[in-house]
């Protein structure tokens, strides 16, 4: 639907009998950060914990003298280059590490933002284009809203509910989901205890692509809605 800007649904949203305890603003402080793929690395010869990584920027290769161990030559990354500005606020410089210059960081989920701790450097998947800004293509500047739904409300406990009512506010049709039909053949035996549920519905899915990756945008509302990341498919089914 469209939404106006964030004040305006901040008051109608109140206005409509949903408090909005908070609006945290995200991404928005974020700046020259890239998305680049590592060609190389080499040892750091005055450091053991220490790695030379050369990275392709798209227009350019840069280096990056770097700690991290979870990532390999072939990754793609988010890559903050001189002058960028991180999510604590923390701007880059070129700078040297044990007398080899770095000209940017590599970059974990914590600073882009998006989460508290993360387990090393944000790999991204592979069909991202290098070189592209990433806090456009990972669509990283939002808000979050933290609203109290009231006990009579239970349907607008969750963002498709709140979508909803939204729709109701400014749009000018429903909501549309998408679907599929299965082809009856699933094969599933279920057996359902009648007296504590009355109801239950089950689907097979089958085929399943086993490299499949969850998109970067998928990637960010799932951090932004407070979840981790697991496999693709976990990920799609909190999606």
């Amino acid at each position: 639907c469209n939404c106006p800007n964030i004040n305006k649904l901040e008051e109608d949203l109140n206005r409509i009998g949903f408090e909005v305890e908070s609006i945290e603003k995200k991404g928005h402080s974020l700046s020259n950060i890239v998305i680049g793929k590592i060609l190389s690395f080499e040892q750091h010869p005055d450091a053991d914990r220490l790695r030379i990584a050369q990275v392709d920027i798209g227009k350019s290769t840069t280096q990056i003298v770097t700690a991290a161990e979870n990532v390999n030559a072939g990754d793609i990354i988010p890559v903050s280059l001189p002058g960028a500005t991180l999510a604590s606020g923390l701007k880059i410089k070129k700078s040297k590490l044990r007398g080899i210059e770095s000209n940017g960081m590599m970059c974990s989920a914590v600073e882009c933002g998006l989460t508290d701790d993360a387990e090393g450097v944000w790999v991204l998947p592979k069909n991202s284009i290098v070189g592209n800004d990433f806090i456009a293509d990972g669509q990283l500047c939002d808000f979050i809203l933290d609203v109290s739904v009231l006990p009579n409300r239970g349907d607008c406990l969750s963002i498709y509910g709140l979508a909803r009512e939204c729709q109701a506010l400014y749009g000018k049709k429903e909501i549309e989901l998408s679907s599929f039909s299965g082809t009856g053949d699933a094969k599933i035996k279920l057996t359902v205890d009648q007296s504590v549920c009355s109801f239950y519905q089950a689907t097979k899915i089958a085929n399943i692509d086993p490299l499949a990756e969850t998109p970067i945008t998928m990637q960010v509302r799932l951090y932004y809605s407070g979840m981790r990341l697991i496999s693709w498919l976990v990920d799609v089914t909190n999606y």
